[in-house]
């Protein structure tokens, strides 16, 4: 009797498994049914088809991904990039304020100390007649402060 003609299409995928499983490799088993390379959606697994066109578009696909995922991150850098040199120059320009508030007092205080009260009284007491004069009407101010009638010709008035 002739043998019923069978398909042997899962028969080697089958036995993988279960080979597989014998020797304690459950891991290396696909989760996935076995189907005939004719039933796949790829030119890969054809062997009439040329899959050159289908691998470079997978390529460029994947180059472009990988150069999205690259400039995203320099973005990143050039925007902070850009907000530092903006603080930076707001920096700048208040440092160079404050350095010409801080040069401007100065020059007042200068101008004040070699022209003000104190630099004149210090011109004056230079003279010895008003160095003279100035102490004497110091001494007469504290005289007068303790009590002492510094004027006796001059009557006090009541």
């Amino acid at each position: 009797m002739a043998q019923p003609i069978q398909s042997y299409m899962g028969h080697a995928a089958d036995a993988l498994q279960q080979a597989n499983l014998q020797r304690g490799n459950a891991g290396m088993n696909s989760p996935v049914p076995a189907v005939m390379n004719a039933m796949d959606s790829g030119q890969y697994t054809k062997e009439g088809m040329n899959p050159q066109s289908e691998v470079a578009m997978q390529q460029s696909n994947t180059t472009l991904l990988q150069n999205i995922g690259a400039s995203a991150g320099q973005e990143s850098v050039n925007a902070e990039r850009v907000v530092d040199t903006q603080v930076l120059a707001a920096s700048q320009a208040k440092y160079e304020q404050d350095l010409a508030a801080q040069r401007l007092l100065q020059e007042h205080q200068a101008a004040y100390i070699i022209g003000g009260p104190s630099a004149k009284l210090f011109q004056e007491m230079a003279n010895p007649e008003t160095a003279q004069r100035l102490k004497r009407d110091a001494a007469l101010s504290m005289l007068q402060a303790n009590g002492v009638d510094t004027y006796p010709a001059i009557p006090t008035i009541g």
